[in-house]
């Protein structure tokens, strides 16, 4: 009698400590949102000056998630379980269809679907890859403790990872999917040794990117009395190795796109030889 009652405790634990986790970041969440946008709000005739405005919608968006959760929350875990495969070559099919006429381009970029309904397919990737990696992970079982299961778990998400980051140019998102299977990995795994080497030569790789980038980021710009080029060849005044300059390239390119609609709004053209962005410090 113990026993059943023990296994009926068991059925209906509920953990009130993510529980709790949920509500605080929801809570804050909508603080933030009424904190930036209320003033906005508050000058707008076409919102009613009402300063609430955003705070309302994203309060109601709020209260049907938390119904959602509670339903979601009723069903046994193993029924998802079927949508796991169906789920990850969908997120991959929406992420593919941005590219024809049902993408949606706003602010410059192009990263919505016109489904009935705006819908982002790096969110729904999201979803689909924590399902997924779920299914995927328990039914590798100890294989994960292996050198190659831990690659092969590393390796699922990049695809969609590479979708989202060229495709939708939201290289944000893409770094986000791939960090949720790092930490499924992180919390499925019994070594952390993987882990400490990971994060050790990541912060040495990041260490030495800004090394390049500071030393060498100034000589890639034009210069007119130095005949240096900004890609390609070697740098003779200075010995730049080719590596070097394609990477400081590549990143200052990504900056000029980047601040080229804050220059024109505050009236400096884009094609401006006066820079304004990160690198015209170094």
């Amino acid at each position: 009698m113990a026993i059943r009652r023990r296994k009926k405790q068991a059925e209906y634990f509920f953990d009130y400590t993510l529980l709790f986790i949920v509500l605080f970041l929801l809570g804050f969440g909508l603080i933030m949102v009424y904190s930036t946008s209320s003033y906005e709000a508050s000058m707008s005739a076409s919102l009613n000056y009402d300063e609430a405005y955003y705070l309302k919608h994203q309060a109601a968006a709020t209260a049907l998630g938390l119904v959602a959760m509670m339903v979601v929350s009723r069903i046994p875990y193993h029924f998802w379980e079927i949508f796991a495969l169906p789920g990850y070559l969908v997120s991959a099919v929406l992420i593919a269809l941005v590219m024809t006429p049902l993408g949606i381009t706003a602010n410059g970029a192009t990263r919505w679907l016109n489904l009935g309904v705006s819908v982002q397919p790096a969110e729904i990737a999201k979803l689909c890859m924590i399902l997924f990696l779920a299914s995927f992970i328990c039914k590798m079982g100890k294989g994960i403790r292996s050198f190659r299961g831990f690659l092969l778990v590393l390796m699922v998400p990049v695809p969609i990872c590479i979708m989202v980051w060229q495709i939708t140019d939201n290289m944000s998102s893409a770094i986000i999917i791939f960090g949720i299977a790092f930490l499924m990995l992180f919390v499925a795994s019994p070594e952390y040794k993987r882990f400490l080497l990971m994060g050790a030569a990541g912060i040495a790789g990041a260490a030495l990117l800004v090394f390049v980038i500071v030393q060498f980021g100034s000589v890639i710009q034009r210069k007119p009395d130095s005949g240096m080029v900004e890609s390609g060849g070697l740098c003779d005044r200075n010995g730049v190795p080719d590596a070097a300059v394609s990477v400081c390239n590549r990143f200052r390119r990504h900056f000029r796109e980047r601040s080229g609609p804050v220059h024109s709004e505050a009236g400096i053209s884009a094609g401006s030889t006066e820079r304004y962005d990160f690198f015209h410090h170094l």
